[in-house]
């Protein structure tokens, strides 16, 4: 039995539990849902977060495929904004196809492969996804057919989006080539929601430069975040672009310029006893450490490590660099 065998059979199995349909009250949902709306129990979230996915679709009236629609919870509720006719479930399992097909009549249903979509080009106006992609085989797979859908119906965001998570399925220079190949959707992108994707396009890529020792690039996409974000962007935005910059430019061996930014950044409001600043005095310890000015450096040490060695991500993730500032500052 394969390993996609295997799950479809623990679904099928699962799915209709009599724990999961009293937990999700008979909804047929089975998934975590979005709670930020306010929901107070989790068919209302569930609910909540097909709401939210539907909502960044401008225009309702034409064709939408629902990928992965399980026992058809989230197809139902699709009925909300759109025709029956005008709905399409899709799903690996028989077992839960024909529950869909219950739940929600007059929809369209098959057993279909998300990674292998067998449906004439330009036929659907979206597509949603809820909670299922980590199971296709290939994720890849899946994007690059959301990419070819978005791409042949014109939706710029949504075929940025699509690349996007390309980058995140793929790995290394294959995982680079995705979000190089974004950033260049985005510049080039008429529609204002597409563009905004390049804030974090060039932040991203930034540090995947950086990961690779590729601090001069990484430089070049932190400085057009900079110019980027200062025309929409917010002051915290802009200071973290900066911050990015001046830290590769202490790896690039332009220290004195690092430096004179970094203190630059210090005297920010948004960067005052919190994080933010805790990140920055590091930085100026380690730019004073190059200078030969260790007798300076002590001070920012100690207080990064006052504003920084609660956070449960560095404590796990990163403890030897707590010790190192705590070592550093004199704690």
């Amino acid at each position: 039995m394969s390993t996609t065998e295997r799950m479809i059979r623990v679904y099928d199995r699962t799915m209709p539990g009599s724990n999961p349909r009293r937990y999700y009250e008979n909804s047929g949902y089975f998934n975590f849902g979005y709670w930020g709306s306010g929901a107070t129990s989790q068919r209302a979230a569930s609910d909540a977060l097909v709401d939210q996915l539907t909502g960044r679709i401008v225009g309702k009236g034409g064709r939408i495929l629902d990928v992965a629609c399980g026992l058809g919870a989230s197809t139902r509720r699709l009925m909300d904004s759109y025709a029956p006719d005008m709905i399409t479930g899709i799903n690996i399992s028989h077992a839960q196809i024909a529950a869909a097909r219950a739940r929600a009549p007059g929809c369209g249903f098959n057993v279909m492969d998300a990674t292998v979509l067998d449906f004439p080009d330009n036929h659907f106006d979206a597509v949603i996804c809820v909670e299922a992609a980590f199971h296709f085989d290939t994720r890849d797979g899946f994007f690059k057919e959301a990419l070819r859908v978005a791409q042949e119906s014109g939706l710029e965001n949504y075929a940025i989006d699509a690349v996007h998570m390309l980058g995140i399925a793929e790995k290394g220079r294959e995982s680079l080539n995705w979000n190089l190949e974004a950033i260049r959707l985005a510049e080039a992108a008429k529609d204002p929601k597409a563009r905004r994707w390049l804030g974090p396009l060039y932040n991203n890529t930034g540090w995947t430069y950086f990961d690779m020792g590729q601090y001069t690039e990484a430089l070049k996409l932190f400085e057009r975040d900079i110019e980027f974000r200062r025309q929409s962007a917010t002051n915290v935005e802009v200071g973290i672009a900066r911050w990015s910059a001046a830290k590769m430019l202490r790896h690039l061996g332009r220290v004195d310029e690092s430096l004179k930014l970094q203190m630059e950044l210090l005297e920010d409001p948004d960067r005052k006893n919190n994080d933010s600043e805790g990140y920055t005095r590091e930085e100026i310890g380690e730019c004073l450490l190059l200078l030969k000015r260790s007798g300076e450096a002590g001070p920012y040490f100690a207080r990064a490590w006052e504003l920084l060695h609660n956070d449960p991500w560095l404590s796990r993730d990163e403890p030897d660099r707590l010790a190192r500032l705590k070592r550093l500052g004199g704690k």
